[in-house]
């Protein structure tokens, strides 16, 4: 498994990972496959956007597991903090390790340079429970998304 910046050609990987994140949004949004495509692409491109726009500094990787893409990476490492901004795996590199691994390589960062590492995840993500298991607590509860942070000084 290999980390490499986003190119433009990633674009269509992009969408692609994005739609499978999404499935029942997708299928109830969307009335045909070409509208629920238009509207991954669309909402793929928007969030990227807003990504880049907010964390100019931040590193966006694609990861690549056997030469092949396999989910994206996007951290901030700020002075005070390094923030998990997106993770997201396409289904079939989910629940064999890699999330596991590549967060736990954040909390080692993380840990040797005595800074927090903090994120959001969707109350309905299962992830939880892999970021409660490496040591994430909620910050404060959350109706849409739960902050989360992982402390070096609690660890």
């Amino acid at each position: 498994m290999t980390l490499r910046a986003l190119g433009h050609d990633d674009e269509p990987f992009l969408i692609g990972l994005y739609a499978s994140t999404r499935p029942a949004e997708l299928a109830a949004l969307a009335a045909t496959p070409d509208v629920a495509a238009a509207f991954a692409r669309s909402q793929a491109t928007l969030q990227q956007r807003a990504y880049v726009e907010a964390y100019p500094g931040a590193s966006f990787d694609l990861v690549i597991v056997d030469g092949r893409p396999a989910g994206r990476l996007y951290v901030d490492r700020a002075a005070g903090e390094i923030r998990l901004i997106e993770i997201a795996l396409l289904p079939a590199f989910r629940g064999v390790g890699i999330g596991t691994h590549l967060v736990g390589e954040l909390v080692a960062e993380a840990s040797t340079r005595g800074v927090p590492v903090v994120l959001h995840v969707d109350v309905a993500n299962p992830a939880q429970r892999l970021y409660r298991r490496l040591g994430f607590v909620a910050a404060a509860p959350g109706e849409v998304h739960i902050p989360m942070r992982w402390d070096p000084l609690a660890a």
